[in-house]
């Protein structure tokens, strides 16, 4: 059986040995007992690398994302572009932006996510800070491997309207309601969207290109104009 590496922990990251016990699991690392100023210090330190952090009071992942989970991303950013530009909405998108809220000690990047609605209350800022900016109105989850910690209580907890998740098959839209996240059949933040609908538009892209994703996008826009 092939050895998968799990991502390296860079040099000074923890403040001592024995702050947590790791479990490699595929692409991702869990580690136990780690403060809030470790992992603000882990977050920093990884900022310039491809590596994602899931924090959750006290408990931390690292992870690796895919080349299968990168190009998930790809799709879905092209097609937001692409269609909010017919709606006429702006959209401000912020990749796979830090979102953490030390009150509740949790944190976590998105595979992606997107700013409509707010979007003009953080068009150009350089960085987010969400004690004070407003969280994203959509977060995209690409859960091509499970997570070991939950992550849709830390979005909830961030206060992000919507997530969509994606787990290189299906895809299921979830508004958050209060405290906790239903699914729903058509997406709350962008409401001429269903997960039928772009599911279909990620598997065109999967398998005929992005640009075959613009033509299937103009197809359906200009049926909708009849």
């Amino acid at each position: 059986m092939p050895t998968t590496l799990a991502p390296p922990l860079p040099r000074g990251g923890l403040s001592h040995p024995g702050i947590a016990s790791i479990v490699p699991s595929s692409n991702r690392i869990l580690l136990q007992n780690v403060s809030w100023d470790e992992y603000e210090r882990l977050c920093d330190l990884f900022a310039e690398r491809h590596i994602f952090l899931t924090y959750d009071q006290g408990e931390l992942e690292i992870c690796m994302p895919s080349a299968e989970h990168d190009r998930a991303g790809y799709l879905f950013d092209n097609i937001l572009a692409y269609v909010t530009r017919y709606l006429g909405v702006l959209i401000d998108g912020v990749g796979s932006a830090t979102l953490r809220n030390k009150l509740s000690s949790r944190g976590l990047e998105p595979d992606r996510a997107f700013y409509l609605s707010r979007a003009k209350e953080v068009l150009g800022k350089k960085t987010l800070d969400i004690s004070m900016d407003p969280p994203p109105d959509l977060a995209i989850e690409t859960d091509i491997s499970s997570s070991s910690i939950p992550r849709m209580p830390i979005y909830a907890t961030l206060g992000v309207p919507e997530v969509w998740r994606y787990d290189g098959e299906s895809l299921s839209f979830w508004r958050l309601d209060e405290l906790d996240y239903s699914e729903t059949s058509v997406s709350s933040v962008i409401p001429q969207l269903t997960p039928e609908l772009v599911a279909a538009w990620l598997i065109i892209g999967q398998t005929e290109g992005v640009h075959a994703v613009y033509d299937a996008i103009d197809t359906w826009w200009k049926t909708k104009q009849q």
